[in-house]
């Protein structure tokens, strides 16, 4: 990331193209390990499995694409819920922590 300020246009283009290429890498990964499985399938037991492997702020960031595809999907009509709705980040509240000591 360049050192300019927050709301200057540089800064906000390689802000913008860090998180598309990372969104891109979790969703490549998604498709890899589940690409063959029906959206229909898809259950929250699921979801929870994938994020479990994953400490807590990369899988709180691999929520934030599962709720992205949840919503898209539903919305889309291609299924009848989405397994991702209601999910809230895994915090200090939840049982994990935001940070490793």
């Amino acid at each position: 990331m360049p050192d300019l300020p927050k709301g200057h246009p540089d800064f906000l283009a390689a802000y913008v193209a860090s998180t598309r290429a990372s969104w891109r890498r979790m969703l490549d990964d998604i498709d890899a390990r589940y690409g063959v499985g029906r959206m229909v399938d898809l259950e929250p037991r699921h979801v929870r499995q994938d994020l479990a492997r994953l400490a807590p702020i990369p899988a709180n960031n691999r929520l934030k694409v599962w709720r992205a595809l949840g919503r898209w999907w539903y919305d889309s009509g291609l299924v009848e819920a989405n397994p991702t709705a209601g999910w809230t980040a895994q915090g200090p509240e939840n049982g994990r922590p935001h940070t490793v000591d």
